[in-house]
């Protein structure tokens, strides 16, 4: 009646930017053997590359509760009490320990009450701290998606053309949440310069970042050195580091022991390319 929310504050029923999303009614594809794995019992450590679907995949479980890490404690507690759902999933999960201990918590306190299973979702240099705190979860590793399955979820949107998709795959490197933002660019914004350029990537690979946990001056110095473009120093071996997998090595450097302006150009990952029309 005074357009109060009727349901918990700090509990959702599918990932925050799931239910925020446009593109909410796109389908889950490829990942019918990790929803069987995620839908078993007991706690579970849900890791992955970032953008890779662990918020989607766990959005199909029926009588979750995606749990607000900002919000007091307590509130949390108030919340779970009057909604008890079966699964209640802590979603980049690194760094929230108080939360996480409060959750196990109340479980071991007020086992008549509470008999939710816990599923905490990382990034894989984390696993291991949180099977700390979760000694009795099990690890699922959610993978990069095949180029066919995600091509698929991009035709889905609508986008059809050869080369727009070409592009957004490239960019996505097998991370399904990264080519459903690219091609909201394309389609909703019209702005096909931000994929060209790398602007769109960069600015999603910040998002994660800042979501992950990453202190702000880690990530304005990322950014920098992402952004300046090719340099003379001479090009790492082996693949070349995305912005990504560089800024990775700020949380776990041995994932990308060598990394440079030049192996990271984030401004220049086209160059100067004519787009046409799709």
């Amino acid at each position: 009646m005074l357009g109060l929310p009727s349901g918990p504050a700090t509990l959702s029923p599918v990932a925050p930017d799931l239910a925020e999303s446009p593109w909410a009614f796109l389908p889950l594809v490829a990942r019918s053997e990790d929803l069987a794995a995620v839908a078993g019992a007991g706690d579970m450590i849900l890791t992955g590359p970032p953008g890779v679907g662990k918020s989607r995949l766990l959005s199909e479980l029926p009588g979750t509760g995606f749990v607000d890490k900002n919000a007091p404690l307590d509130n949390v507690s108030d919340d779970l009490r009057w909604a008890l759902p079966s699964t209640v999933v802590v979603d980049d999960a690194a760094g929230a320990g108080p939360l996480i201990g409060r959750l196990l918590w109340l479980r071991r306190t007020e086992p008549d009450l509470f008999t939710y299973r816990l599923i905490v979702t990382c990034w894989p240099p984390d696993a291991e701290d949180l099977q700390a705190l979760v000694p009795s979860a099990r690890v699922h590793a959610l993978d990069l998606m095949e180029r066919e399955p995600l091509d698929g979820l991009i035709q889905a949107m609508g986008i059809t053309g050869r080369l727009a998709r070409r592009e957004i795959l490239g960019q996505a490197e097998g991370r399904p949440a990264w080519a459903v933002t690219l091609g909201d660019l394309l389609l909703r914004q019209n702005d096909p310069q931000s994929l060209l350029s790398g602007r769109a990537l960069l600015g999603e690979t910040e998002r994660y970042l800042r979501r992950a946990g990453l202190i702000p001056a880690a990530i304005d110095v990322l950014a920098v050195v992402s952004a300046v473009g090719p340099t003379s120093t001479p090009m790492p071996s082996g693949p070349r580091c995305s912005p990504m997998r560089s800024w990775q090595s700020a949380r776990s450097p041995s994932r990308c022991p060598r990394w440079t302006s030049a192996g990271c150009p984030a401004g220049g990952l086209i160059g100067s390319v004519s787009w046409p029309r799709w």
